[in-house]
């Protein structure tokens, strides 16, 4: 109506064509159920406007009209309207269309004041009274439902007291058998086990008598008499036999001595463990036999001690004085007092190091370019000791300001060159010692793999245990109802998890397992299994066959057996180096370690491995020495490497490649944290520069702003590179696709990893494009025609970059190129004689690159890639000439997988 109204007053229709117009709308309005229910309009008369049913009504007064009660009901709802604007008013009326039917009827009125109209609808009582009543139904049928589970609760509740009463009977009835259960599985043990009780009751398994030479009889060992000396134990006084109980399961072990029955004495380690038994408490003590470990330590030990005697004979004095003119010693250490025959410190420091060159123009020029150039290596001079007499030295030195003082000093190291060539052959020995090792540590796993018991996952644990017995194994695997391996089942885990608590043995197996599985494959060697080994801290590896079946486990204390101490402790002191200086001096034995396996053609995948394995430990302490500096980093991060560090197939001749990746952080914490993952970037590169590892000349470095990012950054850039990249741009990202993770967290590597196979899954034009820029890639000239010197790494370049491409095209998360070549056969990618074509090619490339860089490096110069032909023996060339045909197969298939869109 007042949408009619305003049209009215605007001009826009005739008073009678909008209450036309009105009524015409408000007739057929309807609702309720069928539809049925509807409006009215009538005047203040009250004349009857419209009434969408009663058409005799329509234009007639309506002030006698009454119902079947004699009630005006029109007068009264006019009445209302103009009084109060609005109201109720009930009456009786006509059941909706039938007009034989009167019913009682509540209607509800309001004005339409400009008009001077009432507009009306109602509801039939009839339609409240029926949905109440359905209302009650409804309450009615809860109400039972509630009863109804009441009781159903309180059934269930009297039966589960009911079980409750049989299931302790009949527990009562299998406490009774649980002591034997114990016995049987502290006699499974290959450990020697002591199970003490608080109430003083000792016990001792089967494997502990043999051990000591025990016939079993427990009034023949005593725990007093077994020990040398007591223990010091956490959880139990051995002489009081007091147990005390631990506090969030606290580890408690110890190495001792104890006595066997003949007198010899034997080093063990003991492992306390708590357990509860009938109703009462105590400790297991399980005995492991170490005596092997410690004569391995021993030997260590041994190696050790040669190494820094060795260090010790070398007669090299630090020293450090002011740059002024003369400089004038500050500080020095006692084997430059001995090597200038110097009785006292304090005479030393009142002298200056003009004052023993022999040639006072050599001190010029040293002093003058020191000055110019702020260092100076291994400058041959002759000095003159206090004595007179003269020495043959090496100086190397360079500038460094006192951050307090702001003067400028002198650090360096003179070495006495006279005896230079007995420490050489010192420290070669020690290299042949260490190159020794590794290649014994390349020897195959196979001989050190025991077979493994299998177990059904739904085994009693008492079962097992006898199962382990009888095979006289310390293992076990666990299979599913399919045969399928889901599990493993050793000592260690008895001992932490089912002797905790008496009823484990009734358990099935499958319930006290370690899992996942932790595998190593046929082809593995010891120095593999010993990086695994560490890596996940285990002391199994399940061994898996080419075909991917478990048929059988690796021991580490068999593998301990393979161990040689000098290649550990190299690795070890790597490890615990406290400055860049000391890694420096390691990265430098390693490259003599590496040039020796070079010269006794120790394969390039040999090397490569042993490389990247050293440079990882390198890469991952200079990391934390950056931390050390920095203090914990604000979020967690990861430091990768890029390039050919990605791949694991670093040479001699190597710059960085690296970058950092940090968790997303808020708007608000954005800066500090990139501020300081930047400093950590500008520390890990420079040292890395220092160590000898060279600066990136294109910048990829976590030093740099744009490779220190958070996640989502990194991840936008792989989106970028992959969906709008084109060929001369893939030329100089493509080294990002072979990153891997040095130190940190590997779930934001992963996380990257995933997100760069989703994306390459939908753009085949990235591969097209990364397909185009090595099918035009064009060889270097002169290695076509193997006449001059030419760079071997552009030649290698065609091949690492087609197989990272079927790597990326099939979704495989290897960097290595050799993993990746294998892959891509597997998937038939490669025929078998263009994979072994391919195979034979690059190793031969490889170990030519590697020969070439240790040649420089014995005759001092840097190692590079550029080898002239005039190093290829004939049998070289033969194979080069191979090399090239087999490396234009390489990019005819390209054009071939490709061809829908290369241009050819």
């Amino acid at each position: 109506m007042d949408k009619w109204y305003r049209a009215e007053k605007e001009g826009n229709i005739t008073k009678e064509k909008a209450q036309e117009m009105a009524i015409s709308q408000i007739q057929s309005l309807r609702y309720g159920e069928g539809s049925k229910d509807y409006f009215w309009i009538t005047d203040y008369s009250p004349n009857m406007i419209m009434h969408p049913y009663r058409f005799e009504l329509n234009k007639k007064d309506l002030s006698d009209f009454v119902d079947s009660n004699g009630k005006k009901l029109f007068v009264e709802m006019a009445e209302k309207a103009k009084k109060n604007g609005d109201g109720f008013v009930d009456y009786m009326w006509q059941w909706k269309d039938d007009s034989t039917k009167i019913v009682p009827k509540l209607s509800y009125v309001k004005a339409f004041i400009p008009w001077q109209w009432v507009v009306g609808t109602g509801i039939y009582v009839e339609d409240v009274t029926n949905e109440i009543a359905q209302l009650e139904k409804k309450i009615i049928n809860i109400s039972v439902g509630i009863t109804l589970a009441i009781s159903i609760l309180l059934f269930f509740i009297a039966w589960q007291n009911l079980r409750a009463e049989k299931l302790r009977l009949k527990a009562e009835s299998e406490l009774q058998e649980s002591r034997e259960k114990y016995r049987a599985l502290a006699e499974a043990s290959t450990e020697g086990l002591i199970m003490v009780l608080t109430d003083g009751q000792i016990f001792f398994n089967k494997t502990l008598y043999n051990i000591l030479g025990y016939k079993e009889d427990p009034l023949m060992l005593t725990l007093s008499e077994l020990f040398i000396t007591p223990p010091k134990l956490k959880s139990i006084d051995i002489s009081a036999l007091k147990i005390t109980p631990l506090q969030n399961y606290d580890l408690d072990q110890v190495e001792t001595i104890i006595k066997k029955v003949d007198g010899t004495l034997i080093n063990v380690l003991l492992n306390v463990s708590p357990i509860s038994f009938l109703d009462n408490s105590g400790v297991v003590l399980s005995v492991k036999d170490i005596s092997i470990n410690k004569k391995i330590e021993a030997e260590l030990d041994q190696s050790k001690e040669n190494y820094l005697t060795l260090t010790n004979k070398l007669s090299i004095g630090v020293f450090s004085a002011h740059a002024a003119k003369g400089c004038k010693f500050i500080e020095s250490n006692s084997a430059l007092l001995k090597l200038l025959e110097v009785e006292r410190k304090e005479v030393l420091l009142e002298t200056s190091i003009a004052d023993y060159f022999e040639d006072v123009r050599e001190f010029d020029s040293f002093h003058s370019d020191l000055m110019n150039f702020k260092s100076i290596q291994n400058r041959m001079i002759i000095i003159r000791k206090s004595t007179g007499s003269k020495l043959p030295v090496s100086v190397s030195a360079f500038l460094v300001t006192d951050e307090y003082r702001g003067d400028i000093n002198i650090d360096g190291v003179i070495e006495d060159i006279s005896v230079q060539n007995k420490s050489n052959r010192e420290r070669d020995s020690l290299i042949n010692e260490l190159q020794t090792a590794f290649l014994f540590l390349n020897n195959s796993i196979d001989k050190f793999v025991r077979p493994i018991p299998l177990c059904n996952h739904n085994t009693p644990v008492i079962n097992a245990i006898g199962s382990l017995t009888a095979e006289k194994s310390d293992c076990l695997l666990i299979i599913d109802q399919s045969d399928n391996p889901i599990g493993f089942l050793s000592e260690s885990d008895i001992r932490t998890r089912i002797l905790m608590a008496e009823d484990n043995m009734k358990k099935p197996v499958f319930e006290f397992m370690s899992s996942p599985l932790i595998t190593i494959s046929n082809n593995s060697t010891i120095f593999d299994a010993l990086i695994k080994l560490n890596e996940y801290k285990k002391e199994h590896l399940l061994y898996k066959t080419a075909n991917g079946k478990i048929e059988g486990v690796l021991n580490s204390s068999d593998l301990q057996k393979a161990f040689h101490s000098a290649y550990l402790f190299f690795v070890q002191k790597i490890q615990m180096a406290s400055t860049i200086s000391e890694l420096s001096i390691y990265n430098s034995q390693l490259i003599l370690l590496l040039r020796g396996l070079i010269e006794k053609q120790t394969t390039f995948i040999d090397i490569t491995k042993m490389l990247s394995t050293i440079s990882d430990s390198i890469y991952k302490r200079v990391v934390s020495l950056a931390i050390e500096k920095l203090g914990a980093p604000p979020v967690k991060f990861a430091f990768i490497v890029l390039g050919s560090a990605g791949r694991g197939e670093q040479t001699l001749a190597t710059d960085q490649d690296n970058a950092i990746i940090f968790e997303k952080v808020d708007d608000s914490d954005f800066e500090l944290t990139k501020k300081y993952f930047l400093k950590m970037g500008e520390f890990i590169s420079d040292n890395l520069n220092q160590i000898g590892y060279n600066l990136c000349k294109g910048e990829i470095m976590a030093k740099n702003p744009k490779w220190c990012q958070p996640i989502s950054i990194w991840k936008n850039y792989f989106t970028d590179w992959v969906t709008t990249a084109n060929p001369k741009d893939l030329l100089d990202i493509k080294i990002f696709f072979d990153f891997r993770i040095i130190y940190g967290a590997g779930y934001l590597v992963d996380e990257l990893r995933d997100h760069i196979i989703s994306l390459t899954t939908g753009y085949n034009s990235f591969f097209v494009y990364l397909s185009e820029s090595i099918v035009q890639f064009q060889l270097p000239e002169n290695a076509l025609k193997i006449k001059l010197p030419f760079d071997l790494k552009m030649v290698l370049l065609p091949i690492v970059d087609s197989i990272r491409l079927y790597a990326l095209k099939n979704k495989c998360t290897s960097t290595n190129t050799i993993d990746r070549l294998k892959d891509a056969y597997e998937n038939g990618i490669f025929t078998k004689q263009s994979y072994k074509n391919i195979l034979h090619v690059y190793s031969f490339l490889m170990q030519k690159r590697f020969e070439h860089q240790s040649n420089y490096l014995v005759n001092n110069i840097p190692a590079n890639n550029q080898i002239n032909p005039s190093e290829f023996s004939d049998v070289d060339i033969v194979l080069f000439k191979k090399s090239l045909a087999v490396i234009e197969e390489i990019q005819n298939k390209l054009k071939l997988d490709f061809r829908g869109t290369l241009s050819v």
